[in-house]
């Protein structure tokens, strides 16, 4: 299984968190989730089990991932997931009220004959004012694959911060890894510098560890030395923060192998 990413986005004064992972081979598929106040809001699969039979390779299915986690975040900072843009139900007008029938004179044998009555003045019906136009707009039936290729096609579209891991790294226990790590924008790949860089190993069997602290040079680069501890029992996995002020967060998730 390869682990993926986690996201903060703002949008709105609102912070939606987006989470996309894989789900391993035994559950073939690419999950994005959309939390907001700590409820689901959205949840997206997308699945390559028919690719395992032609031997699907890691680098293909972290690129899945990749891809998966910007489009929906595009979609974030769209709009379409806030609650605020829903459009108010059109007011009700009341209809106006009958007009009563004037009532029918009553004869009798025994009464004198009554003054003439005059027939009653028709009454205006109630004037009422045309309701102000509503606005209505109709839900968007656009797939996600559409909504992918709308925001390819938007080159103006805020960028993210965005970390990358040279293909082919891996962690083991027990190693010294050296390796350089670069922070850039999503979209249109510009180098972002002064990113803080913090990696942290989450174990099964211990509280977590602190590992690398570090910023990000001019091009946006920054070498760092992981020294895993060794271990045999339990599982263990690298997480390494990417913290930007202008284009938010990131995450980079990857299992810590254990040598044989």
């Amino acid at each position: 299984m390869i682990t993926g990413f986690n996201t903060d986005v703002d949008y709105n004064s609102k912070v939606y968190h987006v989470q996309t992972e894989d789900k391993g081979v035994e559950n073939p598929f690419v999950e994005s989730m959309i939390y907001l106040g700590g409820a689901i809001i959205f949840s997206k699969r997308t699945g390559y089990a028919d690719k395992l039979a032609h031997g699907i390779m890691e680098k293909e299915i972290r690129a899945l991932i990749e891809t998966q986690h910007r489009t929906v975040i595009a979609a974030i900072r769209k709009g379409r997931f806030d609650p605020d843009t829903a459009h108010a139900a059109a007011p009700v007008i009341p209809a106006s009220p009958p007009v009563p029938k004037p009532p029918e004179a009553l004869h009798t044998i025994f009464a004198r004959p009554s003054r003439p009555v005059p027939p009653a003045a028709p009454v205006p019906a109630r004037a009422v004012s045309a309701p102000p136009p509503v606005v209505t707009e109709t839900p968007s039936k656009a797939s996600l694959d559409e909504m992918i290729k709308d925001y390819l096609m938007r080159e103006k579209e805020k960028d993210t911060l965005d970390i990358k891991i040279p293909h082919g790294v891996d962690f083991y226990a027990g190693s010294v890894i050296p390796f350089a790590i670069k922070a850039e924008t999503s979209s249109s790949r510009k180098p972002v510098p002064g990113v803080e860089i913090v990696a942290k190993l989450i174990t099964t069997f211990g509280p977590p560890q602190d590992l690398f602290t570090g910023y990000t040079g001019p091009e946006g680069t920054l070498t760092m030395t992981l020294k895993i501890p060794g271990f045999r029992q339990g599982n263990a996995a690298i997480i390494i923060m990417g913290r930007s002020r202008e284009y938010g967060n990131t995450e980079y998730k990857q299992l810590v192998k254990k040598k044989g």
